[in-house]
């Protein structure tokens, strides 16, 4: 069952569509900025996520200026589908991606920034660290093993010689025809000499009838089966021209291997991430904590398609759905970014030091939320995590206090009223 590119959802052979080398639900082949159904093949693509020709790819990775001396690159109509970074504010994008570059001036890390039609849009390379605990598996395109051919043997092969006869012809079809021309009630006409031509003799028959028939077919047996054994030619030299023939020109002859049979080369085997092997075996893999990892994006690519590009990247097999990206703090704070956010805006924002926050794929499925409340907790000492806890506890018993002692006085309040009325 196929996989698709943008959904990671199964894809049924009856829609599937295939482009950019992946397959496609025909509702997921869409532009990515214009959401515009694609055909495959008809349609422009940018580090692996399509988009339509006319005005969107020439609008985001186009030429500046698109018109004729104008500012616009495009329709007015273009990016007014969807308010796509809407969730920030314009001002505060601006003066968050000055502080990023600033750090990154004259380094690869700086993120460009484009403005089409009013609209702000972004792209540079996310770095992305690795937080897996459980196994992945990867991907074992670059194996070269060698591998043994059994090879047939060439007396039993095609050919168009004119002995071709004498070793495919079965002993019912021509039973009196045998190898040894000296033998009584038997010939080979196929490799007569042009020289001396022979005919058949006469007692010659569809059926064998003398011992010296059933002597050559047991001989013409045995000698088929060495040379089909054999790795060498089993003609042997004879003063008759006609054996000269079949060893020589005939398609018996058994061809000479050149050289070694086999380049036995060695494994190559393909690295994985930060240069480590993986077991071959088994085809897995755990990365090591906290490895970096590189992938270049725009602010128009989602969580899913990022976390798509990257297990491409390194040819991890695994669906995409095991697993997300988390914003992790230096302080322990976690938060998982949303399938509606986009992770280039979102590193722009968090600022460019990596040792503050950093951006991790981790397991989807065995990994937690920690909220600012509780991660200020998490870098105190056992005996301060102590003392906390007593002053809660004793805050606990003045609160219970407080409680027992209000509901005690309303009741004293109440009781009194009652006696009051009953001695009226």
């Amino acid at each position: 069952m196929w996989q698709c590119r943008k959904c990671g959802r199964p894809v049924f052979f009856a829609e599937r569509k295939q482009s950019l080398g992946f397959d496609w639900h025909p509702n997921c082949l869409r532009c990515e900025e214009c959401g515009k159904r694609l055909n495959p093949g008809q349609h422009a693509e940018h580090k692996g996520v399509p988009y339509c020709h006319h005005p969107c790819y020439g609008a985001l990775f186009g030429p500046q200026l698109f018109g004729h001396g104008t500012r616009n690159e495009c329709h007015t109509s273009f990016g007014k589908v969807e308010n796509r970074d809407g969730q920030v504010k314009r001002s505060h994008l601006e003066s968050s991606l000055k502080v990023y570059n600033q750090f990154y001036e004259g380094k690869p890390g700086e993120i460009k920034s484009r403005e089409v039609n009013g609209r702000m849009i972004l792209e540079g390379v996310l770095k992305i660290y690795w937080g897996v605990r459980n196994i992945i598996h990867l991907k074992e395109e670059d194996d070269q093993r060698t591998f043994a051919i059994r090879r047939r043997s060439t007396a039993s092969a095609s050919s168009t010689g004119p002995s071709d006869d004498f070793y495919s012809d079965s002993d019912e079809e021509q039973p009196l025809w045998c190898d040894d021309p000296q033998v009584n009630g038997c010939s080979t006409p196929t490799a007569q000499s042009p020289s001396s031509p022979q005919t058949p003799k006469p007692q010659a028959s569809s059926t064998p009838t003398t011992p010296g028939g059933e002597e050559a077919r047991r001989r013409r047996k045995r000698r088929r089966q060495e040379d089909r054994s054999s790795t060498t030619s089993t003609a042997t030299a004879t003063s008759t021209p006609v054996r000269r023939a079949a060893t020589k020109t005939g398609s018996s002859a058994i061809r000479r291997r050149p050289g070694r049979r086999m380049d036995k080369t060695k494994l190559k085997r393909r690295c994985s991430i930060n240069g480590h092997f993986y077991l071959r075996e088994t085809s897995s893999f755990t990365p090591p904590h906290a490895s970096p990892c590189s992938v270049w994006i725009t602010s128009l690519v989602t969580v899913g398609e990022v976390l798509n590009m990257l297990l491409e990247k390194y040819r991890v097999e695994m669906s995409a759905r095991n697993f997300a990206l988390f914003v992790i703090k230096d302080n322990g704070e976690r938060r998982r970014i949303r399938d509606e956010e986009y992770p280039l805006i979102t590193r722009v924002m968090l600022g460019p030091h990596e040792e503050v926050a950093r951006v991790f794929i981790v397991d989807a499925h065995h990994t937690d939320e920690i909220s600012p409340q509780v991660a200020q907790f998490l870098n105190l000492s056992l005996a301060e995590c102590r003392a906390i806890l007593q002053q809660y506890q004793q805050e606990e018993v003045r609160q219970i206090k407080a409680v027992r002692q209000k509901y005690a006085d309303m009741a004293f309040y109440i009781q009194r009223r009652m006696k009051e009325l009953r001695g009226v």
